[in-house]
C-alpha cells in the first residue's frame, strides 16, 4: 500500500497539496490506498481528513501530513494484518480535482485575477516552487518570488499590477484588492523581508 496525501479520489496527481490550496479547499486529508498498475487509483484503505486554514501555506500543509502520515501507515497495517479494514474501489470515472505536475508557468502571478485566488495561488506555492510576478512601483518593474503575503479586499481604481508604498507595506493591486508581501525574493536578490525592500528602493 501507499499513503497519499489528498482525500482520493480528489487531487490524484503529483502535486496534491499545492493545487488544493491554490484552489481554495478548506480541507484535505491522507489516503492509505493498495498499489496497482495506475497511479494513485487503488482501492481505497483509511483515510485522516485535514483542515486548511486561511494562513496555511504548501509547506505548512505538507508538515503536518508528514507529522499525521506514520499513524495512518501503522493503523493500515494493524487493520491489514488483522483483516479489518475493507478496500473501496475507486469510480474512476467520478469527476474529480486533478494535481497535475507544476511547471513554471503555473507559478506565474496573474494579477488581474480576484485578491483571494491571487493569494491562494501565492500561498499553494510557498515555499516551493514558489509563486513569481511582477509589479510596477516607481516607474520601475520588479519581477519577485513570493513567499508570505497578507491581502485586503478593496474597491480601487489602479490597473492590476501597480505597486505602491503605503507607510511600511507594499501593496500590490489586483482586480479586487491589493496583495500585502511580507517576504519576498527580488530577481538576483536574496530574500528578504518587506522592510528591506522598501529601504532599498527608497534609497
Amino acid at each position: 500500500f501507499n499513503i497519499h496525501t489528498s482525500l482520493l479520489p480528489n487531487y490524484r496527481g503529483a502535486a496534491p497539496i499545492q493545487w488544493a490550496i491554490i484552489h481554495g479547499e478548506q480541507q484535505t486529508g491522507l489516503t492509505s490506498f493498495l498499489l496497482n498498475d495506475t497511479i494513485d487509483a487503488g482501492d481505497i484503505l483509511l483515510q485522516k481528513t485535514i483542515d486548511i486554514s486561511l494562513q496555511m501555506t504548501a509547506g505548512m500543509l505538507h508538515d503536518t501530513m508528514m507529522e499525521l502520515a506514520p499513524q495512518l501507515a501503522l493503523d493500515t497495517i494493524e487493520g491489514l494484518s488483522h483483516g479489518h479494514l475493507q478496500p473501496i474501489i475507486q469510480d474512476l470515472e467520478q469527476e474529480s480535482t486533478p494535481a497535475p505536475k507544476i511547471f513554471k508557468d503555473d507559478c506565474k502571478i496573474r494579477w488581474d485575477l480576484p485578491t483571494e485566488k491571487v493569494y491562494n495561488h501565492i500561498r499553494g506555492l510557498s515555499p516551493f516552487p514558489t509563486a513569481y510576478g511582477s509589479f510596477r512601483l516607481k516607474d520601475q518593474v520588479y519581477t519577485c518570488k513570493f513567499y508570505d503575503v497578507d491581502f485586503d479586499s478593496i474597491v480601487h481604481n489602479h490597473t492590476a499590477g501597480y505597486a505602491e508604498i503605503i507607510g511600511k507595506e507594499l501593496w500590490i493591486y489586483t482586480k479586487n484588492g491589493v496583495i500585502k508581501p511580507t517576504q519576498i525574493k527580488p530577481e538576483n536578490k536574496k530574500m528578504m523581508d518587506i522592510a528591506s525592500f522598501i529601504n532599498g528602493v527608497n534609497h
